[in-house]
């Protein structure tokens, strides 16, 4: 009994093989595998960041390592320029200076690689006969202020964020020391402000 059950089962497992394969079942579309695979496989290469390489410093130069101190440094030619512009301006007395104002690059022993300027300071003396006649003072300053604002700023290095100092000197010596942005006096002037109101505004700075 049980060997008529293995060759009962045996003979249907036959029927259903030759049926498999007598059936046409459909196979995939190639082009169809392909196209899926490609929605879930970048078609293009991965692009990778360029590698961050260390510049050389060589020494000696504002790229080496250092770290940054407020400085200033005299500017001889600007001031021997700056000097002979007053005196063609038919004013010899006037001592004209200019000073570059900027960061040092300090390296780790103490010693400066190199100074970055940010914008070059006016400083001009004057003497006057006195400091307590207001509307001579005044003239003076707006005088000088005019003449200095007027100078070509492209000869000056850096930006126009300078500033420009008037010091007055009396013969016992004192003075009266004004000290103010190059934009804010030219401001100043262009607000149409003279004489002793030019001199209070500038004396708020």
């Amino acid at each position: 009994m049980k060997r008529i059950r293995m060759v009962v089962l045996f003979i249907c497992l036959a029927a259903l093989g030759l049926a498999l394969l007598s059936c046409r079942l459909p196979l995939p579309d190639v082009n169809v595998i392909q196209e899926w695979i490609g929605k879930k496989t970048p078609t293009t290469a991965i692009q990778t960041l360029p590698a961050i390489s260390t510049p050389e410093i060589s020494s000696g130069t504002e790229e080496e390592a250092c770290y940054y101190m407020w400085a200033s440094q005299p500017l001889p030619d600007v001031t021997q320029d700056l000097q002979k512009y007053f005196l063609d301006a038919g004013y010899p007395d006037i001592q004209a200076t200019a000073g570059a104002f900027g960061e040092n690059c300090v390296r780790q022993d103490g010693s400066v690689a190199g100074f970055h300027t940010m914008y070059t300071d006016i400083f001009i003396t004057v003497s006057v006969d006195q400091l307590e006649d207001e509307q001579s003072l005044a003239e003076q300053v707006e005088m000088i202020m005019r003449l200095a604002l007027d100078y070509p700023a492209e000869k000056l290095p850096g930006s126009t964020e300078g500033y420009l100092g008037i010091s007055l000197v009396n013969p016992q010596g004192q003075p009266e020391n004004l000290w103010f942005r190059r934009i804010d006096g030219k401001s100043a002037l262009d607000r149409g402000l003279t004489g002793i109101e030019l001199l209070s505004e500038l004396r708020g700075k």
